[in-house]
């Protein structure tokens, strides 16, 4: 039962990590992805960085 649980996490990982790869490869060439991209990381880097320092 556990090792089902397991397996079928696994297997829908692998599905969006297979998306991801089909939607990067289809839109490479758009630099505006990789602006919007590099935006959201620095966001989320920015937030978390913030979090941390006022612990």
């Amino acid at each position: 039962m556990i090792l089902n649980i397991f397996t079928e996490m696994w297997s829908k990982i692998t599905e969006w990590s297979n998306q991801f790869y089909d939607f990067i490869m289809n839109h490479y060439d758009e630099p505006f992805l990789w602006i919007i991209i590099f935006a959201i990381l620095l966001v989320i880097a920015y937030a978390a960085i913030s979090n941390l320092g006022n612990k």
